[in-house]
């Protein structure tokens, strides 16, 4: 019977050595998983829902001191503020995750090295688009070549959405492959975080191109589409970090200078 390592039901009732590759040896992280993730969960929790109110604060409080500041320092929709460089933090997490779960299966010969090894480069790609805006840059030559408008305002969605089915068309049986409830929560960070980043920005784009672009419900839609991306990214990091503790067992990736710590219990 051909045991799979990712079935922890199976591999319990046989040797260490038959059930699974040994990653110990191929550096991993050394934290507490929960915290990480509960942290992460409240301090998105404080960057959406300050951002909003700071930018309802445009509306409807005109004279308060340093609202202006916050206003930019919060905005959900800005660049090269805190709330930006935090999401490109989010990102950058599973970036190095995927990044290191590819490199410990290729020290063992594990399958879907390579898959891992993409993935991290295409969240290495996000992660630098969610930094410079590039998908922005995108806009005027795709609007110029299809003359889209209403829910195609921002014409980025289109060669991103494209982009999109394909990869998920290309790593259906990567999908496949996974454990069922690691590919489960991939599913729904993907889900959230491509509901967040094109789903919404077709409504913002509507709403833009009816209303212009500086008005209440487009700031609550921009609040909606960065909540879902954060939150998503949020559910991939916890479902990378549950896989690595479950099922791939001696793995860590040693943070400080402490390499013969004990891993978390």
């Amino acid at each position: 019977m051909d045991y799979s390592p990712e079935t922890p039901t199976l591999t319990s009732q046989i040797p260490a050595a038959q059930a699974a590759p040994s990653y110990s040896r191929a550096g991993w992280m050394l934290f507490d998983e929960r915290r990480l993730v509960r942290g992460l969960t409240l301090m998105t929790t404080f960057v959406v829902v300050v951002g909003l109110l700071s930018s309802l604060s445009m509306f409807y409080m005109p004279h308060v001191f340093g609202r202006d500041f916050v206003a930019h320092l919060m905005d959900l929709n800005g660049e090269t503020n805190f709330s930006a460089t935090y999401n490109t933090f989010l990102l950058l997490v599973p970036t190095i995750i995927m990044a290191l779960i590819a490199r410990a299966k290729h020290a063992v010969g594990a399958p879907h090295a390579q898959s891992w090894r993409t993935l991290s480069w295409i969240f290495a790609y996000l992660t630098l688009d969610e930094a410079a805006a590039l998908h922005e840059r995108l806009v005027s030559p795709v609007h110029r070549l299809l003359h889209t408008d209403g829910f195609l305002h921002y014409a980025w969605v289109i060669p991103y959405g494209i982009a999109t089915f394909l990869i998920l068309l290309a790593f259906l049986r990567f999908l496949r492959d996974l454990p069922a409830r690691t590919r489960n929560q991939i599913i729904l960070a993907g889900v959230m975080y491509v509901g967040g980043a094109l789903g919404m920005e077709l409504f913002q784009g509507k709403t833009d191109t009816v209303m212009g672009d500086h008005n209440v419900l487009t700031e609550v839609l921009i609040f909606i589409e960065e909540s879902l991306e954060m939150f998503g990214l949020i559910v991939l990091i916890s479902a990378l970090l549950h896989y690595v503790r479950q099922y791939m067992p001696g793995a860590r990736v040693q943070v400080g200078l402490t390499p013969d710590a004990p891993g978390p219990r």
